[in-house]
């Protein structure tokens, strides 16, 4: 496209014509004022600010107002309530209420008048993120700021189409219910029954997981251990990894799924079995929604930018984050300390989880003063740099395995046990679950 034809079209962006359907707007309020009793249920769903022409807004605000005060109207109390905020001649008198419940063609099909009201102001509202986006764009000299404002005026439209907006006591009981008895929106399923039963069914929207240890642990083993259980039964999974790259991931994943040796399958020492479980583990990841980014290096709002539009690409269940220590925060905090920066990026994690109504597992590292311990099981106030993690998390999970630091013991007999103790949930018990940690495929397994 020539630049002219560009800067053309960008002007054009800037004086489009507000949609409207001004036929839908004028037998909507007809069929109000010959209609009362479908002005409680309309009322719920639509605005004054839903209708284009600023006249219309002004009758739908008065109908809705009378309505309220006495729970039901006709034309003569609208004229009475429009004469009263003093508008009635800005409308255009009674002339005109008494016109728009002549050419009314049905009354009873007000919902049907609504939805078109509705719809056309939606379309209204993405012209108008769309002249913000570009000036956004021309104003802004941050770029990656730009793109996350962009971005989240974007995607706050898409939330508010399909916000419900508040609900009563009275229809929330019943969902409440549901969720409470398990049978509401169904969590995620880690894979593992042990977890899932002491998670109260798996990871549940909008949570914060953390997952933390020490390094040499397993958290990147059992966080893949877990992504891949969740892709095989046929639920998104997006990772973000900060460490390692989509080629190690793949091979890690392929040695998890086939359960062959790493380190075999790395060098090709293989069996001839184990060659072909390996071949037949790469067929079957090849059919898993598993997405993968590794780029390194990224800030919260890079992070949060990525996830927006793999939801919307890709529509994961699940993001993982490896690890959150490697995130840096805004770029125009050069001045805070490490502390506060983390502070930020877990803030930023938690917002994003319910923002995008998925849950977001975010590994994490343990201070090194577990090392100096006598009993080197972790604890909540080992979560390294910032306590606002263990404040942000819903669930905050941690490993221990006490074959690795009595490795080098001559007389200790090996045990494959992991401790994954459940050190805080929001809506649950704290308790431990054991898993065992399958070293040379690098995977976790249910302790039999």
């Amino acid at each position: 496209m020539a630049i002219e034809d560009r800067q053309k079209t960008l002007a054009e962006l800037h004086h489009v014509p507000p949609k409207m359907d001004e036929n839908a707007e004028r037998a909507l309020l007809g069929s109000l004022i010959l209609d009362s009793t479908q002005i409680g249920e309309i009322s719920t769903e639509l605005s004054r600010h839903d209708f284009a022409i600023p006249k219309h807004a002004e009758i739908y605000a008065a109908i809705v107002r009378r309505y309220d005060k006495s729970g039901s109207l006709d034309v003569m109390m609208l004229i009475a309530e429009l004469d009263d905020a003093k508008s009635l001649a800005d409308v255009g008198g009674a002339e005109y209420l008494a016109d728009l419940v002549a050419s009314c063609p049905v009354a009873g099909n007000a919902k049907f008048y609504a939805e078109r009201v509705k719809d056309t102001a939606r379309c209204r509202q993405i012209v108008c993120v769309g002249s913000r986006i570009v000036q956004i764009g021309q104003d802004d000299s941050d770029p990656q700021s730009a793109l996350d404002t962009a971005q989240e005026a974007f995607y706050g439209l898409t939330k508010q189409i399909g916000d419900e907006g508040p609900k009563s006591l009275h229809d929330l009981l019943g969902d409440s219910m549901e969720w409470l008895i398990g049978g509401g929106e169904p969590a995620i399923s880690t894979g593992f029954p042990s977890l899932d039963d002491i998670l109260g069914g798996g990871f549940h929207d909008g949570q914060m997981i953390v997952l933390a240890a020490r390094p040499g642990m397993g958290k990147s083993a059992l966080a893949l251990t877990i992504g891949r259980n969740i892709a095989a039964a046929g639920n998104g999974v997006i990772l973000f990894s900060l460490e390692m790259s989509k080629k190690e991931l793949g091979a890690r994943l392929i040695s998890i799924e086939s359960n062959v040796s790493f380190s075999k399958l790395r060098r090709c020492f293989g069996s001839k079995d184990e060659i072909n479980r390996a071949g037949a583990g790469v067929g079957r990841l090849d059919g898993y929604p598993f997405y993968i980014d590794d780029q390194g290096g990224l800030s919260i709002f890079q992070v949060r930018s990525k996830l927006r539009h793999a939801m919307i690409k890709h529509k994961p269940k699940i993001a993982i984050v490896d690890y959150m220590q490697l995130m840096s925060g805004s770029s125009n905090k050069g001045g805070s300390n490490r502390q506060e920066e983390v502070a930020e990026i877990s803030r930023g994690m938690k917002s994003l989880a319910r923002e995008c109504g998925i849950p977001i597992l975010c590994l994490s590292q343990l201070s090194r003063k577990v090392e100096d311990r006598g009993v080197k099981r972790p604890q909540l106030a080992d979560l390294r740099e910032s306590g606002s993690i263990e404040q942000d998390a819903d669930v905050v999970a941690m490993l221990y395995r006490e074959d690795y630091y009595n490795r080098d013991e001559p007389d200790y007999c090996p045990t494959e046990k992991t401790e994954l103790i459940i050190a805080k949930q929001r809506n649950g018990p704290a308790g431990t679950v054991d898993l065992r940690f399958n070293g040379s495929a690098m995977r976790f397994e249910e302790m039999q």
